[in-house]
């Protein structure tokens, strides 16, 4: 038993920074992405978790997360261009102590197929774009987590769940 620990241990990557802007990364094994995590294109896709461990960017083109989860443990991931394209069973969970920062108008779109959720036990915020950024994938907003719009609408259309604190500062969420 202590030997299967160690031999899975064995499997896991950790990068100090990762820079997708192409391609796919994919694999089944969990990805820790301890430094910089710039997503500007390209997919994302597998079975393993990938951890931005502390913040991420999110620009360039579109992006695509498809069947894996990805998990912003701390920092901020700033999305600031470029739709996001997701489903097939995939999960982006914003953790207690990250803040996913949304600054334009942008869409995140569960075009996949599938399952697309978003779990927020951290913040959730559109702060600019005086237009509309629309989640169309389930956002579940858990105990302690922040939905906050400080500007422009903020329209959720995939359902999901709010046990969370949702505050309309500046702007509007639907």
């Amino acid at each position: 038993n202590c030997w299967k620990r160690r031999q899975r241990k064995l499997h896991a990557l950790t990068l100090a920074s990762a820079n997708i802007a192409a391609g796919t990364l994919g694999g089944t094994d969990s990805l820790d992405i301890i430094g910089n995590f710039t997503w500007a294109g390209g997919t994302i896709t597998g079975a393993g978790v990938v951890h931005a461990l502390n913040g991420m960017t999110l620009n360039g083109t579109t992006k695509t997360l498809s069947g894996r989860p990805l998990t912003l443990e701390s920092g901020v991931a700033a999305w600031s261009l470029g739709t996001i394209n997701s489903g097939q069973g995939s999960i982006f969970t914003v953790a207690a102590n990250a803040i996913f920062d949304n600054s334009f108008d942008g869409q995140y779109q569960a075009s996949l197929g599938g399952s697309s959720v978003i779990t927020n036990r951290g913040t959730f915020r559109k702060s600019g774009g005086l237009g509309t950024t629309t989640i169309s994938a389930s956002i579940n907003n858990v105990m302690g987590g922040i939905v906050e719009v400080d500007s422009g609408v903020l329209t959720l259309n995939g359902g999901g769940t709010s046990s969370g604190t949702s505050a309309c500062c500046a702007g509007i969420w639907k």
